[in-house]
């Protein structure tokens, strides 16, 4: 009854949920549905009766025309459940113990046996459980086996050795041996009789081998015992020269003796050791040797005492002296000296006294970074007692330079050359005070969003007269980049140079309150901004709110909306999501892009009043996305003429559409049997009602749940319809639909939103748009806009223009993009060229990149390779009309400045002007005289009216000499050209110039006859 009156809801006019047609009756079908079989649960081994229970229901249907009732025969079923044993798997249980004991060193028979188990399971059937198998046959298993037990060696302990057999003489060699027996002891183990073995196989009884013996070879060998005897008296046995050799000799007595070896008697010794003999030189005395001036003797020979032949007499000088000559003579076997002695002479250097300074430094001298010294004299003797003349490193008077101090060599020589040195230094100390050169903006003002503001200076120049400007050192009373508050502040970095001496540079500064740039109030919102300060922090507040009916779309893909947008200390907005500005602290903080909208838009809000059901339509394999559209639009035309505005419960209280509509391709799973794509088509079938007061009251929004209760009820019919139509239209007979609950939903350019606890339906705000196929807004990318609520898509930015974030709601947001080279604050125009000493090879880029070690003078650079050439590279190529290898036509010309091209390529003369001092292009101009004389005079005027310091570049393309005038000729010298020009008609040309006052040498031309060319010249040009 309760589906009969929900219908009746759907059908009578009062609930305003049905269309009457005329003479409606109701014709009431029965249809029986059965509850299924209780009880379930069916206890183990048991029977039980089951009941399948019926019941009718009733259902109402409206029809024009003549109605027919049916009634329910259908009665309640009844059976008979078993849950059944039923053996599943029988085996044998395990082996039980042998049976039968063995004797010792006898074998014997065992035996043992097993009995069968089985393994069953509980099954359903119904009657009985005849034909189920409950259980095993139960039978035995036994086997039988022979088992021996046997004797075994346990262990085999060994006797001590016999004594060595045969025994051996002296000056013997014999074989000898000796043996150990082993006494075993005995255990038994039992050991299994296998077939075909004989009893206790593989178990040893005894030990193996029985007896151990050894071997060896036995000698007495015999040896002499040597006694030494005295040496004999010395006599002369040779002559070395005129030198005597005596000689000695010592022997040795003996007795014969024997000692035991093995193998053999090699090695032991049978003889004494040999006769020793000592030899020496005879004792030979030469006469004493009288002492030279100044000598000494260091040999006893010199006095004439005994010593051996070629004895030695040596002599040194004493202190001071140097001996000149041989230091020793020899004695000769005569009793002679040989050889001549030398003689001392006087060595020692002369003693030298410094000069003691009275200053130990000397200031500079004023302005400079040096001071002028006169020495003074040194003070010196010799030990000869002869004059000593003094010399010095340096001349004097000698300029001496601060932190290098010069050390003076005083040298002092006897008449005999001996020398001798000290050494001064002398230092000059730097007492004046580095020089300020530039000191920063004595006063400046500085804007901020937010206190504390961090704040950075250029650091002052300062000379000094010794160091150079980077070796000072510089003090500053704060560091660089140090939080200030609101208010003036001064700093004072000081300049030290090495010898301490210091000046310094004070600067101040205010830091104002900076007030970031405020967007728009949000459309149909407000938006309040003023300054507070909370004691720790002082910053530039706005906050944002919508008007009644009107609220912020919240999601994943939309802009966050912030309780308070605090302007940062760099002049960009940051969001926080606190209420109160006091417990505001800096990591609540989120940072906003640059360009991004501070806010979005609000969204208007309404009460929904539709019901959706989402449907999808798979169908064939994929074409070109052009025909599925076409397909797709066909598909929802005929859906809406053929059931649309036919369903019963469409009218015009309740308005039914197609809506969401979409066609793609489908990637297949792995799993489909179908390994080909296919064609999806997703829509929604809404049914809209027009609600009292458009309000989602109460009683609204019962009307809607009945609504989508009805519409689920309807499913299964709107199914088949939509598949029919499917059928029809995409010529499928494989169409497969899908559909899914039915829900409140909102009309397409809305996004269903719950807004403090109530239902809404908020429509997409400028900046996004609403995707169909999530029914969700979504923020507009960077590159697109729209400017337009409740959108389908958005806007493309024209071609080389893009936007800075996201959520752009209006066509002057697009701003063209910089180049490589150049860069803007947010990458976007207007844009400047990147600096000297900088480049950039990215698009849309915020900053530049510092060149490597500072190279790079020239602005715009592209590529870090551009900064190892302070200077511009060129490439020039004059093709004439006859020349092989020529590009096209009557030739072309190009000229190239780092790479790039900036030829007009026009017929005549093309000319690019570049300044010199910066690398950039200033212009290019062609002038055609080829044919036109008031061409020569236009080429003048415009190389005339360049800037002095202008390198200018220049081709003939195609160039003939029916127009070639003297102002022609005019406007090539102006830029260092020299005559003539032109050779031959239509020959080639190309000129490296210079527009100034100064010659240069890089400045060149070259010309090709005709058919000689092309002409090309490439080089490069430092900056002038």
């Amino acid at each position: 009854m309760k589906y009969f009156h929900l219908l009746l809801t759907l059908l009578i006019p009062e609930f305003s949920l049905a269309v009457w047609f005329p003479k409606p009756c109701v014709e009431i079908r029965c249809q029986a549905r059965y509850a299924g079989y209780q009880p379930t649960v069916i206890p183990e081994g048991k029977c039980i009766k089951q009941i399948n229970k019926v019941v009718h229901i009733n259902i109402p249907k409206m029809k024009v025309g003549s109605c027919r009732s049916t009634r329910c025969r259908e009665v309640d079923k009844t059976r008979t459940a078993c849950s059944c044993r039923e053996v599943t798997n029988c085996w044998w249980a395990s082996w039980g113990a042998w049976t039968g004991s063995i004797t010792q060193g006898t074998c014997g028979k065992q035996h043992r046996r097993r009995a069968e188990k089985d393994r069953a399971r509980y099954v359903e059937r119904y009657g009985s459980c005849s034909g189920v198998k409950g259980q095993c046959n139960g039978s035995y298993n036994s086997e039988d086996r022979t088992m021996c037990n046997c004797r075994k060696a346990s262990s085999c302990p060994v006797a001590p050795w016999s004594s060595w057999t045969p025994a051996v003489g002296n000056g013997q060699c014999k074989d000898q041996t000796r043996h150990q027996d082993k006494k075993p002891s005995y255990t038994y183990v039992m050991k299994e009789q296998k077939k075909g073995e004989v009893a206790c196989f593989g178990i040893d009884p005894d030990c193996r081998p029985p007896r151990i013996t050894d071997t060896r070879t036995f000698c007495k060998c015999p040896t002499k015992e040597c006694t030494e005897r005295s040496w004999t008296s010395w006599n002369i046995d040779t002559w070395t020269g005129s030198c005597p050799n005596e000689k000695r000799t010592k022997t040795y007595d003996f007795k014969i003796k024997y000692i035991e070896a093995y193998k053999s008697c090699n090695g032991v010794g049978k003889d004494c050791p040999p006769t020793k003999n000592e030899y020496r030189k005879k004792v030979i005395k030469c006469p004493a040797i009288k002492l030279s001036p100044n000598s000494i003797h260091l040999d006893k020979a010199c006095n004439g005492v005994d010593s051996s032949c070629t004895s030695v007499c040596r002599i040194d000088c004493k202190k001071g002296y140097k001996l000149i000559g041989q230091n020793h003579v020899t004695c000769h076997g005569s009793g002679k000296w040989t050889g001549k002695l030398g003689y001392c002479k006087d060595s020692e250097p002369p003693t030298i006294t410094c000069p003691k300074l009275p200053i130990p430094t000397v200031n500079n001298k004023p302005g400079t970074n040096y001071s002028i010294i006169s020495f003074p004299n040194a003070t010196a003797t010799d030990n000869s007692g002869f004059p000593v003349t003094i010399t010095t490193s340096h001349p004097s008077p000698l300029k001496v330079f601060v932190h290098h101090p010069v050390e003076v060599t005083y040298t002092a020589t006897d008449a005999v050359g001996n020398t001798n040195k000290c050494k001064r230094k002398f230092i000059v100390k730097d007492h004046e005070a580095p020089v300020v050169t530039y000191c920063p903006k004595k006063h400046r003002i500085i804007k901020t969003g937010l206190f504390p503001h961090q704040v950075f200076w250029p650091m002052p120049r300062f000379t000094d007269n010794v160091e150079a400007d980077n070796e000072l050192v510089f003090i500053p009373s704060v560091v660089n980049g140090t939080k200030f508050y609101q208010g003036k502040h001064s700093v004072d970095i000081k300049a030290r140079d090495k010898s301490s001496n210091t000046e310094n540079c004070t600067m101040t500064f205010e830091l104002q309150m900076l007030k970031c740039p405020v967007d728009a109030p949000p459309k149909h919102g407000s938006a309040t901004c003023n300054i507070k300060n909370n004691g720790k922090v002082e910053a530039f507040i706005c906050t944002a709110a919508c008007q009644k009916g009107s609220w912020f779309l919240e999601g994943a893909n939309i802009a966050k909306v912030y309780n308070l947008y605090v302007c940062s200390m760099d002049g960009a907005w940051q969001g926080a999501s606190v209420f109160n500005f006091d417990n505001l602290v800096h990591s609540h903080m989120v940072p906003i892009n640059r360009g991004d909208p501070m806010w979005p838009d609000c969204s208007v809000g309404k009460s929904p009043n539709s019901v959706a059901l989402d449907m999808q339509i798979f169908s064939g394999k994929c074409s070109d996305q052009a025909s599925m559209e076409k397909l797709k639009r066909d598909f929802v035309a005929t859906l809406k003429k053929d059931f649309i505005w036919g369903a019963a419960f469409c009218s015009q209280q309740q308005q039914c559409d197609v809506e969401n509509a979409v066609v793609y391709c489908s990637k297949k799973t792995k799993r489909s049997t179908n390994s080909k794509d296919q064609m999806v088509i997703k829509f929604s079938i809404s049914v809209r009602k027009t609600l009292n007061q458009g309000v989602l009251d109460k009683d609204n929004l019962k009307q809607l749940n009945t609504l989508t209760q009805a519409l689920e009820l309807q499913k299964t019919a709107i199914v088949q319809k939509v598949t029919s139509t499917a059928v029809k239209v995409l010529k499928d007979n494989s169409v497969k639909v899908n559909s899914q609950k039915p829900s409140i939903s909102c009309k397409q350019g809305s996004e269903l939103q719950s807004v403090n606890g109530t239902i809404k339906c908020l429509q997409c705000p400028s900046g996004t748009f609403y995707q169909s196929e999530t029914k969700k807004c979504t923020v507009c990318q960077p590159g697109f806009f729209q400017n337009r609520e409740g959108a389908l898509s958005c806007e493309n930015c024209p071609q080389g223009e893009t936007t800075k974030g996201t959520l752009s709601s209006d066509f002057h947001r697009c701003k063209a993009i910089c180049h490589p080279g150049t860069y803007s604050k947010n990458g976007l125009a207007p844009c400047t060229q990147c600096p000297s000493g900088t480049y950039q090879p990215s698009l849309e880029s915020q900053d530049c990149i510092k060149c490597p070690s500072s190279n790079g003078k020239r602005q715009g650079l592209t590529d870090v390779k551009d900064c190892n050439f302070d200077g511009i590279k060129y490439e020039i190529r004059s093709e004439g009309c006859g020349d092989p290898g020529k590009t096209s036509g009557c030739g072309i010309s190009t000229i190239k400045v780092e790479g790039k091209d900036y030829s007009k390529q026009r017929r005549g003369i093309n000319f690019v002007a570049i300044d010199g001092s910066r690398g950039t292009i200033v212009g290019s101009a062609s002038f055609d005289w080829h044919y036109y004389r008031n061409e020569c005079t236009n080429a003048l005027k415009w190389t005339n009216s360049l800037n002095d310091g202008t390198i200018v570049l220049g081709a003939y393309q195609d160039e003939a000499t029916l127009a070639f005038t003297s102002d022609c000729q005019k406007a090539l010298e102006a830029i260092g050209g020299k005559r003539p020009f032109q050779r031959q008609y239509r020959s080639s040309y190309v000129i490296v110039g210079y527009k100034g006052k100064t010659k240069k040498s890089w400045v060149t031309q070259q010309m090709s006859s005709y058919g000689r060319g092309p002409t090309q010249v490439t080089g490069r040009i430092s900056f002038v």
